[in-house]
């Protein structure tokens, strides 16, 4: 069972809360979305001495805003919203924290993601997209960790 000791607020209001492995993570507010830079996280145990620091170590985090945010069963953490790069790593729209670094999955997506949710392994993205790694899709797609898929007709 994790018990986290705190969670406090980066900015005025938390709009997602993310647990790691050995980690939480907040960012906020909601009105006005913000980029990772604003996605702190904290060890709940208290093992950094309760400090917040910069997702990934990143003081840069991802270069735009995020929109979604879904946990893998592996404990990766995928984000998606409306950026192209995530720490040094060019992203397109989506992107993996595998608790060290920032990945591209295959060649992203053309438009900005704004929902994600996992069933098994398979993570599955909506929002403005038209193409995802190259595949005609409209407004979903699903990611198998190795490509992407359109889902039927889409919803558009």
């Amino acid at each position: 069972m994790k018990c986290y000791r705190r969670v406090r607020v980066v900015s005025s209001i938390v709009f997602m809360i993310v647990t790691l492995v050995s980690s939480v993570g907040v960012a906020g507010p909601p009105s006005r979305r913000q980029s990772a830079a604003a996605l702190k996280m904290q060890t709940p145990t208290g093992t950094d001495g309760g400090v917040w620091h910069a997702f990934g170590g990143l003081s840069e985090g991802c270069g735009g805003d995020i929109e979604a945010s879904a946990l893998a069963p592996n404990g990766d953490l995928y984000v998606g919203g409306s950026f192209l790069i995530c720490g040094d790593k060019p992203v397109a729209f989506v992107a993996r924290w595998n608790g060290t670094t920032w990945s591209s999955l295959g060649t992203g997506v053309d438009s900005t993601v704004h929902a994600m949710a996992f069933s098994g392994n398979d993570l599955y993205i909506g929002g403005q997209i038209h193409s995802a790694g190259g595949v005609p899709v409209s407004g979903v797609a699903r990611w198998d960790g190795a490509q992407w898929h359109a889902l039927g007709d889409g919803v558009g």
